[in-house]
């Protein structure tokens, strides 16, 4: 098998731990969840005497093809069990290990492709090189010779690595005939037996106005109360003798409106005419026979004159996107609707006669 994707530093997240078993006869039993990140007490990288046995680790080196190199140095007692000879095996953990990739992932895989060792009998010293991440977890078995149950195993695990951070993706515009879709990119990790798994985060979404020193109501037109006939008005199919009641309502409706276009989804969208309708009303303009309402665009054209120039001052709908802590997004949302948009075209009659 190949070596592919050389790891670099990053691939100091490659961890160790080493369990001591057997009897008393040159090795010393005890030594158990040996983990080279608790060795904080005595040497450089640290290391703890534990009963007649000592382990050490020397500071990790990276070779010139990206592989992480780990030494470990070991020291037998008592003094006459150091001409032991030992035997040496690699290969994968069998026992069953809670953060591997898959139960079937090291499936037609070869250790020690993935994990080479050397040792120096005489100076003590394992050397380990990772040259590729892996998911399932390794066990390094150096067993005495003359008496097989005196063995200790080292397990070999892989930290995954964080390649890719979380992101959220949208395009923050009241737009006709689209939605605010708020997606988000997971984190992408690399393989590995311990350390966290990518996982798909759920956005919170939020949206408020903004006031930045233009206020939500100041985006509003007055409403027509000169030359008309009676202060009476209709909108959206509801009766209105009251300018301030409709100015209310109006608000409240475009608020709520544009509160809930935004989504995980990006299924609710921008609708110009219903946009438009929150922005109109008519007013009774006269009476001939019978009550006579016009209808007005200055809400709406306001409206759009108005958030344009409080959106490039820093004020408008604002939203505010959390991926569970991971990632999270910030942004004014445009409004792409112009003051000159039209709204009908008539003509007072039907024809002329010359």
């Amino acid at each position: 098998m190949t070596k592919r994707n050389k790891l670099t530093i990053a691939l100091a997240s490659f961890c160790l731990s080493l369990t001591l078993l057997g009897g008393l006869s040159t090795l010393t039993k005890g030594f158990t969840d040996f983990r080279f990140e608790n060795l904080e007490q005595e040497t450089e990288l640290g290391a703890t005497a534990v009963e007649n046995i000592r382990f050490l680790s020397e500071t990790n080196s990276v070779l010139a093809d990206g592989s992480l190199k780990k030494e470990i140095l070991y020291e037998i007692q008592p003094a006459s069990a150091k001409d032991e000879t030992f035997s040496y095996r690699l290969d994968w953990n069998d026992a069953p290990t809670a953060g591997k990739e898959s139960d079937s992932w090291k499936d037609g895989k070869n250790a020690e492709d993935y994990v080479t060792y050397q040792v120096n009998a005489q100076e003590s010293r394992i050397s380990f090189t990772c040259a590729e991440a892996f998911g399932h977890q390794m066990t390094f078995v150096m067993t005495a010779v003359s008496n097989p149950d005196i063995r200790a195993s080292l397990t070999l695990d892989y930290n995954r690595r964080l390649l890719s951070n979380a992101r959220i993706e949208t395009t923050p515009t009241f737009d006709p005939g689209k939605g605010i879709k708020v997606h988000v990119v997971n984190e992408v990790y690399s393989i590995g037996t311990m350390g966290e798994k990518a996982r798909n985060l759920t956005p919170t979404i939020e949206v408020t106005y903004k006031n930045n020193g233009t206020s939500f109501d100041s985006l509003f037109a007055d409403i027509k109360v000169d030359g008309i006939n009676s202060q009476n008005y209709k909108y959206l199919g509801t009766d209105y003798s009251s300018p301030s009641k409709l100015l209310s309502d109006m608000k409240e409706r475009v608020r709520n409106y544009l509160l809930t276009i935004p989504s995980a989804d990006g299924s609710k969208v921008f609708d110009q005419k219903t946009f438009q309708s929150y922005l109109t009303y008519s007013y009774h303009a006269y009476t001939s026979y019978q009550p006579i309402y016009e209808s007005t665009s200055i809400s709406l054209q306001e409206f759009i004159r108005r958030y344009q120039a409080a959106y490039a001052s820093g004020s408008g709908f604002h939203i505010h996107v959390d991926a569970e802590g991971k990632a999270s997004y910030d942004s004014l949302i445009a409004l792409n609707l112009t003051a000159s948009t039209l709204t009908g075209l008539s003509f007072s009659d039907s024809g002329i006669v010359f």
